[in-house]
């Protein structure tokens, strides 16, 4: 990473921590400030966004090149986070000239996939332009190119979105919501039965329970909806009041999965040049 992608990160984590200030002051004292924090999480964005840059410094430890780009794929200086649950697009602006949301660029050697926030993607069992957002889903470009593209399409047109283009990684992030419950893990359920991301992550503020736990794994069971891994992450520590480490090898298992996609692709494609070689 670069200076000012540390600096942001930086901000992101120091906005934290200003917000806990705050709230320890409104209510006069430290014994009511985390059930303060667990009441309020500046929208969802703040969390989303440092969860958006731990992700790509992950890459970036790896060694993988990584950059901000623009919505329409030129680098950037700056990133224009999605404020909301919205469509993927590919041109720079608006109709008001506002520049439309961004996405981190990641380069692995089979080519490059991008890192996106709030994307709605479409739901592969009801179909005719249903959609679920993904807070946090990774996608190789070809996809988000078809994407880009699909909501416009006619309803009968939308059910014809290629079965490859689903995102390579969709995660859900629930900052203060409760994680103790048996309909978090029927809600995840559901949303990774839907937008069929190869890998499913369910990340968390606080520790999930063992059921619910069990529950995102057993995900991971769902193969002929393409789902080959799933797991959940917390990512806050109340107690030291700080990002917690991510599982090591997650980048590393990202790739392997990736790679072994793309080498049955390939196979599969190999296969039908083949028979349709032999009927001719």
């Amino acid at each position: 990473m670069d200076g000012e992608e540390i600096y942001l990160i930086n901000e992101l984590s120091g906005c934290l921590g200003e917000l806990r200030a705050l709230i320890n002051t409104k209510n006069e004292g430290k014994r009511r400030v985390q059930r303060a924090l667990t009441s309020y999480d500046g929208d969802g964005k703040l969390f989303e966004a440092l969860t958006l840059f731990r992700l790509k410094s992950l890459f970036d430890d790896h060694g993988i090149p990584t950059r901000i780009c623009q919505s329409d794929g030129s680098p950037s200086s700056s990133f224009v986070l999605r404020g909301g649950p919205g469509r993927l697009a590919r041109e720079r602006q608006d109709e008001r000239g506002l520049a439309l949301p961004g996405y981190i660029e990641i380069h692995l050697d089979d080519g490059p996939v991008e890192l996106h926030n709030s994307v709605e993607w479409p739901d592969r069992l009801v179909g005719y332009g249903a959609v679920h957002e993904l807070d946090i889903s990774i996608a190789e470009k070809p996809a988000c190119n078809e994407l880009a593209s699909w909501y416009d399409l006619d309803p009968r047109q939308q059910n014809r979105i290629a079965p490859e283009h689903v995102p390579l990684l969709g995660m859900e992030i629930k900052f203060h919501q409760n994680v103790a419950t048996k309909a978090l893990g029927r809600e995840m359920t559901g949303l990774a039965y839907t937008t069929c991301p190869v890998i499913f992550l369910l990340g968390t503020s606080m520790p999930a329970t063992e059921i619910v736990m069990h529950q995102i794994a057993s995900l991971s069971g769902m193969a002929r909806r393409g789902i080959r891994a799933s797991m959940c992450i917390t990512l806050w520590d109340y107690e030291e009041k700080r990002s917690r480490p991510w599982r090591e090898g997650l980048v590393r298992d990202f790739i392997k999965i990736w790679t072994k996609r793309l080498r049955e692709r390939h196979r599969a494609i190999h296969r039908e040049n083949r028979e349709a070689v032999e009927k001719v």
